[in-house]
């Protein structure tokens, strides 16, 4: 893990995971920038996009693969969704 003055972790092995698109290491690092260092959060995929500056579309594959690939949890919810961090099996 890599810890800086903000006490922000980030998982070293996620950024050299071959089996990741660019996409979905953005979508994955904006969730965890997003999350305020909580093993989750609870937030709408517009917002997410506008941060990472992408398309609905390609942030819905990026999530399906995430989870795929265990990494992310799921819960959907009527007004956004809870993603929960999962610990990479690397």
């Amino acid at each position: 893990m890599i810890q800086d003055e903000q006490s922000f972790l980030i998982n070293k092995s996620i950024l050299f995971d071959v089996r990741l698109s660019p996409i979905d290491i953005r979508t994955y690092f904006a969730l965890v920038a997003l999350s305020n260092n909580n093993q989750k959060i609870e937030i709408t995929a517009s917002k997410v996009v506008r941060t990472i500056g992408s398309n609905k579309s390609s942030f819905s594959r990026s999530i399906k693969h995430l989870k795929k690939l265990k990494l992310l949890a799921v819960d959907r919810k009527h007004d956004g969704c809870i993603y929960h961090f999962l610990k990479p099996n690397n």
